[in-house]
């Protein structure tokens, strides 16, 4: 059947689409939210993230930062596109009160080859990290200035997660880079 199904691509994944989906339907991406359109905003309350102490964790955020370094130029790769929040918190030793159920930081990050940090969030959801100077402000990218962010960086490759990363951030890095699976 020549049936049309519309999707979120923030929301789904390549393999996801392709798992559930495969060639049985004509897939449309939505751009724009349905949901933000018939749904009258509210404001959420907003907590920033936390930083946990090294001693809690085990191992400093640089010292996770410098082995990713030195698995980027082992795959010739300028940058890791880390999509899923767990990863983040793991990597940056962060917490978050985004979700009633999980301490899970709602943000994503880029981090370079380089070692330079570009969170994907809020401003005002990383004031306390700030204030630890984990990074500073130039490095907060609020979500909508993604692509922005992706058109000033320089290198040829990326390293995503097709688990995790979103179709919609896979084709704005894919608009500039070419993409390493790993």
């Amino acid at each position: 059947k020549n049936l049309t199904l519309g999707f979120d691509p923030s929301l789904f994944t390549r393999k996801q689409i392709n798992t559930y989906f495969s060639n049985s339907l004509i897939l449309k991406p939505i751009v724009n939210n349905l949901i933000d359109e018939i749904y009258s905003k509210k404001i959420p309350k907003t907590k920033p993230f936390f930083s946990l102490k090294d001693k809690i964790v085990g191992e400093s955020y640089k010292s996770k930062i410098n082995k990713i370094s030195n698995i980027l130029r082992t795959n010739k790769a300028d940058y890791l596109f880390v999509s899923a929040p767990e990863n983040v918190a793991w990597t940056l030793n962060i917490r978050g009160s985004d979700n009633p159920n999980s301490p899970m930081p709602n943000c994503r990050l880029i981090i370079g080859k380089d070692k330079k940090l570009f969170l994907i969030t809020k401003k005002e959801k990383a004031t306390k990290i700030l204030k630890n100077n984990k990074i500073n402000k130039l490095q907060i990218i609020n979500p909508e200035n993604f692509l922005d962010l992706i058109k000033k960086l320089k290198g040829n490759k990326f390293i995503i997660d097709p688990l995790s990363c979103s179709i919609l951030n896979e084709s704005l890095i894919k608009s500039k880079f070419r993409i390493i699976n790993k």
